[in-house]
């Protein structure tokens, strides 16, 4: 009864704020480099897009494989309280990488 007030009855809405948080925190470090960008050489440009493709794969693998994939008691948390399903995550993961690939081709 609790997650229809929380989440409205809406499956997706737990997935696209993880997912949001994430985007929000990329952008936080594309402003940072912005920020700091008289130290803007091609070690820097890459040492950045290592670190957010790194923080990228660690979204998605706790995102994604944790909880729908190889553990078994984020899948049933998941669907015993009816926020999420499989194919809901994997669209917020291809949204996610697709803004990351985004985000690194505008560095």
């Amino acid at each position: 009864m609790e997650q229809d007030i929380i989440f409205f009855s809406k499956p997706w809405l737990p997935v696209m704020l993880y997912y949001l948080m994430g985007v929000i925190v990329f952008i936080g470090c594309y402003l940072w480099y912005r920020f700091i960008k008289f130290h803007s050489n091609t070690l820097c440009r890459f040492l950045f897009i290592i670190v957010t493709t790194l923080s990228c794969v660690v979204h998605i693998v706790t995102g994604y494989y944790d909880v729908v994939g190889y553990h078994g008691y984020g899948n049933s948390i998941l669907r015993a309280y009816y926020l999420t399903d499989y194919e809901t995550i994997r669209y917020g993961v291809i949204l996610f990488v697709t803004l990351n690939g985004l985000l690194i081709c505008r560095i």
